[in-house]
């Protein structure tokens, strides 16, 4: 098996591994799954970025607080969450802005529920917020940033990280975070894990669609030769790669 062969092989096989981890990525998403990173390639990082998350304040009123600065969420309010892995965490609205680092203690007073915007006025989405003193860590503070796109230094194939994959996105009041993977209806999580392989279908429907579209190919009248081995008859009477046939005893030919 030669190097191109062997590329080949690594380049049909990444393409199968992205598509079907981007059937995962997309079903997750469809299911209102909180996907926390989508890569392609395999780690170590190469570069990533993160995307913002929105959530609207469906009731109530919470407090956050971190040494000294303090912002009161309202009701009606839409919260813009942003930061990158291992970064500070940026919370905004409409009263203003407050960050938390790696590590950080935050105080919480009052309560409130919360809505993604992935949500679009589903309310089986919603979370409430209550008064708590908890660590911000990426899975336990339920309001955290989007997905973060990443390209890694392996780069065969991909990758899709859902919250809850292992069953332990937590709320401060105990319940599992309504946009985990774990907190979905069976049906929901059956249907991510079985999308991968859908993709993959789909992917070799486009494809076989792709070449019978083209046509099936016509003679025309030339035969090459493409490889020729050293020391061979054939390299011992002259012929090389990528020589034309012509004609064979005087005569040519008229079909393959």
């Amino acid at each position: 098996m030669d190097g191109r062969t062997v590329l080949l092989f690594l380049l049909l096989l990444t393409v199968l591994v992205f598509v079907h981890e981007l059937g995962h990525f997309i079903t997750a998403r469809l299911m209102g799954m909180r996907v926390l990173e989508f890569g392609f390639g395999f780690p170590p990082r190469l570069v990533s970025i993160r995307r913002p998350a929105t959530y609207e304040v469906v009731d109530g009123e919470l407090t956050l607080t971190r040494d000294g600065t303090s912002l009161t969420l309202h009701a009606g309010d839409r919260v813009r969450v942003s930061g990158s892995r291992g970064d500070t965490i940026t919370i905004s609205a409409a009263g203003g802005t407050i960050q938390f680092g790696p590590g950080d203690r935050y105080a919480a007073r009052g309560a409130a529920v919360f809505r993604p915007s992935w949500a679009r006025g589903r309310a089986d989405a919603d979370f409430r917020v209550s008064d708590a003193d908890l660590a911000l860590a990426e899975g336990s503070f339920p309001l955290q940033p989007g997905v973060e796109y990443s390209i890694n230094w392996i780069p065969f194939g991909g990758f899709v990280r859902i919250l809850g994959e292992d069953g332990t996105a937590k709320l401060p009041d105990g319940r599992l975070a309504p946009d985990s993977f774990a907190a979905k209806p069976i049906p929901a999580r059956i249907l991510v894990l079985v999308a991968g392989v859908g993709m993959n279908v789909l992917l070799a429907l486009a494809v076989y669609t792709l070449i019978f579209a083209t046509g099936e190919p016509t003679f025309n009248g030339k035969v090459r030769w493409l490889h020729v081995e050293p020391a061979s008859p054939a390299a011992v009477a002259g012929l090389q790669d990528g020589d034309i046939i012509a004609k064979i005893d005087g005569k040519t030919f008229t079909e393959p």
